[in-house]
């Protein structure tokens, strides 16, 4: 063996693995002082730059990966989250009819009443304050975090998976948002609000009281002032999850499993509990996730046979 060989340049691997590494862990240390010194942001061009600042360390990486790549790579992600900034308020803009009812007499005929009705009046009825809040929250907040950190790590470990998940992602959002557009549905705290249905508390930010997080509740609020409040169908919160679990499905070992199933099943529940969504909204992201996958997976099987 040459001592050209032996060089780490040669095998293509970084000369620099701990650096790398530090600097990565170093980049997660800042996000995370800033996610809890000043709150989790809703602004998805802020977290897609998070997630590009936690992936820049690959290109320490020995790989001739340049800031050029790095910008290429992350653009069609970077492109549906800015058009999902651009279009939040369009059905409201363009005066579109929103969908009031279909969502609640759904969720009625098939469970006999509304879910969320159910749930809030087990869950609510004595006092507003409980330690399930604190799950609900971090469950809640996790679907802004979760995603740019498994683009962040996806990208270090492996840019074919990360490519294999960023078409995903992309398909399951652009199709999310033309059902937006197409039927803007309010979620079950509006429908309380204008008293389609019964009172809803929106509960999903009360855990950060209780953990004592008042500037990150206080954010999140404010976030939520300038979300898409016609959004409810489908449920990208619930999609998102299942999207990873599914993605992840067959990579991971069966306790890894474990979480993700959990994981999935936890968002669907707080969702609805907290007044955030539907039960048809969840299961249309559920379904609408499993079908980006499956097609994905298709569209890579017949391109890998030539």
């Amino acid at each position: 063996m040459t001592l050209d060989a032996a060089r780490p340049e040669a095998t293509g691997r970084s000369p620099w693995p701990l650096v790398r590494w530090s600097a990565f862990a170093a980049v997660l240390g800042f996000v995370a002082w800033r996610f809890v010194a000043y709150g989790i942001p809703l602004d998805r061009n802020t977290l897609f730059g998070y997630a590009v600042l936690l992936a820049a360390p690959l290109v320490w990486r020995g790989r001739g990966l340049s800031v050029l790549r790095l910008v290429v790579d992350w653009l069609a992600l970077g492109v549906v989250l800015a058009l999902y900034d651009v279009t939040r308020h369009a059905a409201l803009k363009l005066d579109l009819p929103i969908s009031l009812h279909l969502a609640p007499d759904l969720d009625r005929a098939v469970f006999g009443q509304i879910p969320t009705l159910w749930l809030q009046h087990r869950l609510y009825a004595t006092s507003p304050d409980h330690w399930y809040d604190i799950p609900f929250s971090l469950l809640y907040g996790s679907h802004f975090v979760v995603p740019i950190v498994t683009f962040a790590v996806l990208y270090v470990r492996s840019r074919r998976r990360f490519y294999a998940y960023e078409l995903r992602f992309v398909l399951l959002t652009a199709v999310a948002l033309l059902l937006y557009l197409a039927h803007p549905t309010a979620p079950p705290w509006l429908d309380g609000d204008v008293h389609v249905i019964g009172h809803v508390h929106r509960t999903a930010l009360y855990g950060f009281r209780l953990m004592h997080v008042h500037l990150a509740q206080a954010l999140l609020s404010d976030g939520l002032k300038t979300s898409n409040i016609v959004a409810a169908f489908p449920s990208l919160h619930a999609g998102y999850t299942m999207l990873l679990a599914a993605f992840l499905w067959s990579r991971v070992r069966w306790w890894w499993r474990a979480v993700l199933a959990a994981y999935v099943a936890g968002m669907g529940f707080m969702l609805v509990a907290t007044g955030e969504h539907w039960v048809s909204d969840v299961v249309a992201g559920w379904l609408l996730a499993i079908a980006a996958h499956v097609v994905v997976c298709r569209w890579e099987a017949r391109r890998a046979q030539g």
